[in-house]
C-alpha cells in the first residue's frame, strides 16, 4: 500500500500543492499534517508504525520527512529493516530502485558531512562563550551575563536550543520568556538536536 505524507510548518501555507502530486503518483491514502516549531511529526510516527513489509511511504521532497539529512537516514533505515520503501518526489529517489539506492549514498555522504560541521559549530560556540566567561554549568543556575549570551547565541548563530542550554545553563522556557519580554521575535530557522551518531 502506498502512503502520503503532506506537512506544512504554518497556517500561512498550503498544504494542496502537496496532495495533489500524492495523488497524482497513485497513493491509496494520504495523512496531513501541520508541525509548528520543534514539535514532532506525531501522526509521521504513528503512520510509520502501522506500516506493513511492502507498504511504501511517499512525500514530495526530502524536507517533508526529516528536518535534518541524519534524522531522514535513522527513518530510512528503520524501514529498510521492515521491508518498506520510501519514495521522495522531487529528487526521483524510490528506495526500492538501484537508482534509488544510489541517491541513498549520497545522502549518507551528505549526513556524515552535516554531522562533523555541526560538531565544528558547537566547539566554535562552547570556546566563544568561553572566551566570553560564560559559565558552562547546570541548567538553572545562570546570571544576567549568560542570560544576554544564550539571547546572543539563539540571534546570532545555528546552536540548537540544547546546545544553548548546555552552553548557557539558560533553559529554552527561560530564554523565551525573556525575549519575549523584549518584544524579540521567535523567527530563526528550527535546528535539529544532534545526537550521537544514529
Amino acid at each position: 500500500m502506498k502512503y502520503g505524507y503532506a506537512r506544512i510548518s504554518d497556517k500561512s501555507q498550503q498544504i494542496a500543492t502537496q496532495v495533489e502530486q500524492l495523488n497524482k503518483y497513485g497513493c491509496d491514502a494520504i495523512i496531513e499534517e501541520q508541525i509548528n516549531g520543534k514539535a514532532k511529526e506525531k501522526k509521521l510516527y504513528e503512520l510509520i508504525k502501522t506500516m506493513k513489509k511492502g507498504d511504501m511511504l511517499v512525500a514530495t521532497r526530502v524536507d517533508r520527512l526529516g528536518r535534518s539529512t541524519l534524522q531522514l537516514l535513522k527513518m530510512i533505515d528503520e524501514l529498510e529493516k521492515r521491508g518498506i520503501g520510501i519514495v521522495i518526489l522531487d529528487v526521483g529517489m524510490d528506495t526500492s530502485t538501484p537508482v534509488g539506492k544510489a541517491l541513498l549514498a549520497m545522502l549518507s555522504a551528505f549526513a556524515q558531512m552535516e554531522y562533523e560541521n555541526n560538531k565544528i559549530k558547537q566547539k566554535n560556540g562552547i570556546d566563544a562563550a568561553r572566551r566570553r566567561g560564560v559559565h558552562l554549568g547546570k541548567k538553572g543556575n545562570f546570571n544576567k551575563t549568560q542570560l544576554e549570551e544564550a539571547i546572543r547565541l539563539y540571534q546570532e548563530t545555528e546552536l540548537s536550543l540544547t546546545q544553548i542550554e548546555n552552553l548557557t545553563s539558560v533553559s529554552r522556557a527561560t530564554l523565551y520568556r525573556h525575549m519575549q519580554m523584549r518584544g524579540i521575535e521567535k523567527n530563526r530557522m528550527p535546528v535539529v538536536e544532534q545526537h550521537n551518531r544514529r
